[in-house]
């Protein structure tokens, strides 16, 4: 009766020891998901500020990050524009081992860095994209049409603008305060237009676009521009001129 009792105790023991090492583990195992998804979701709270936007150049799928228990796939086409999340290990980081956390209209997950990028242009009806790519290639995708154009340029190029319509595209070539503006007809990648000027932004109206000529060359740091229009093709004398910084 002894041993029975004995050994009955034992059991109890040992059986309330393995529970007390199971619920132990459940607990660690629920508190490493939370973690997890703690530590992912902390994008979450920073402003649009912080996020910085992108565009996706092929066909993916990302894994739904929501929650710790999603295992859906979502579906992101090529010329889809997300939003690229910091991480939460400091200010200004974005890129994890290759990959970035994106927000797609409301859903989180990771894409490796080579299926997006951060150069790119919307046309004015939101129907086209353009990015560079590496060697120096121009790439405008129809979202509607799914069709892709690719133009190699020969140029050393810095920021790029489409024209409303995507009819010409314009390059600022250099790295310099005075560089060189390029203008190239999508169409047919045709180099249509280019001069020397002082940097500045690019802004199209339609497809006109204004460009200070530099007509001077670098004397005491300064250059004289006049002003020139591109108008669909054709150039004309515009009514500004002035001066701008240059390095002799």
């Amino acid at each position: 009766m002894k041993n029975i009792i004995y050994n009955g105790f034992v059991t109890f023991i040992c059986s309330s020891l393995l529970f007390a090492v199971s619920c132990k583990k459940e607990k660690q195992a629920d508190t490493s998901a939370q973690n997890q998804v703690t530590s992912e979701t902390k994008a979450e709270t920073v402003s649009e500020e912080d996020m910085i936007p992108g565009l996706v150049i092929v066909n993916t799928y990302i894994l739904e990050k929501n929650d710790a228990n999603s295992n859906k796939l979502v579906l992101i086409e090529k010329g889809s524009r997300v939003k690229i999340l910091p991480l939460s290990d400091g200010a200004y980081s974005y890129v994890s081992n290759g990959f970035y956390n994106i927000n797609f209209n409301g859903t989180r997950g990771w894409l490796r860095e080579d299926m997006l990028v951060q150069n790119f242009r919307v046309s004015k009806d939101g129907e086209k994209v353009a990015w560079l790519s590496q060697p120096i290639t121009f790439i405008l995708y129809d979202i509607k049409l799914k069709k892709q154009a690719t133009y190699e340029i020969e140029a050393d190029l810095a920021e790029f603008e489409l024209s409303d319509s995507c009819k010409y595209f314009a390059f600022n070539e250099g790295t310099d305060v005075v560089g060189n503006i390029l203008i190239f007809q999508t169409e047919t990648g045709k180099l249509v237009y280019s001069a020397p000027f002082p940097r500045h932004e690019m802004v199209w109206e339609g497809e006109k676009i204004s460009i200070q000529k530099i007509v001077t060359e670098c004397k005491e740091h300064k250059v004289h521009w006049e002003e020139e229009i591109f108008n669909d093709g054709v150039v004309s004398a515009g009514t500004k001129k002035g001066e701008a910084d240059c390095n002799e």
